[in-house]
């Protein structure tokens, strides 16, 4: 997803991150993917990819309940390979955390990066 300059502030950012997150409680995988891509999805597409690391994450255990914990935007230094990093954490029913991250190169783009568990 291309970003404009006026979107580069930590409340549009942020609001990205929940959007990502939402679209993920929805298991809207293609969607996810549709707005902003998978960084990682070697060689699946990447709704199947998204949708197999959450399967992961939550050791393929089907969820009732799930609610974005928090957003973080961090900016990185000028001239560095990537603009802002967004990560946000999903809690599925009250006990798997999951931590999203999306990544703001430098080229405008935003991506979603990384699905991973947290402990």
């Amino acid at each position: 997803m291309k970003l404009f300059a006026n979107q580069l502030d930590k409340a549009s950012l942020s609001k990205f991150g929940e959007e990502a997150c939402r679209l993920l409680i929805a298991r809207d995988f293609s969607g996810l993917a549709g707005r902003f891509g998978y960084a990682l999805a070697g060689n699946y597409d990447e709704s199947t990819a998204i949708e197999m690391e959450l399967r992961r994450c939550l050791s393929d255990r089907d969820f009732l309940s799930a609610e974005v914990q928090s957003v973080t935007v961090r900016n990185f230094k000028p001239g560095d390979m990537f603009r802002s990093l967004i990560e946000c954490v999903v809690v599925f029913d009250k006990s798997a955390r999951v931590l999203v991250e999306l990544i703001v190169a430098e080229n405008m783009n935003l991506y979603l990066e990384e699905i991973s568990e947290m402990a």
